[in-house]
């Protein structure tokens, strides 16, 4: 078996409508992809991918990313402005 793991970083900067993004996927706890949301670039990190579909799949998942980018940030916004409403 493998694992494959998302870790999601979002920092929402106070005062600002910007929400900084860092995507790493892993695959058997092995950094595979990075993605920057603030360039909406995807970038291959693990070595091993390169000739063995590793660019179709690096290709696959950056193309879904900006997607799921978006969905982060909106409920960011949310949670954040549920915070703002429990003060």
């Amino acid at each position: 078996t493998h694992t494959l793991r998302y870790d999601v970083t979002a920092c929402f900067l106070e005062g600002s409508e910007q929400t900084r993004l860092l995507v790493l996927i892993y695959v058997d706890d092995e950094l595979f992809l990075r993605y920057n949301g603030d360039r909406r670039s995807a970038k291959p990190w693990a070595c091993w991918i390169k000739g063995h579909g590793g660019d179709e799949t690096c290709a696959r998942e950056a193309e879904n990313l900006p997607k799921e980018e978006e969905r982060l940030r909106e409920m960011m916004a949310d949670m954040i402005n549920q915070k703002g409403h429990d003060k």
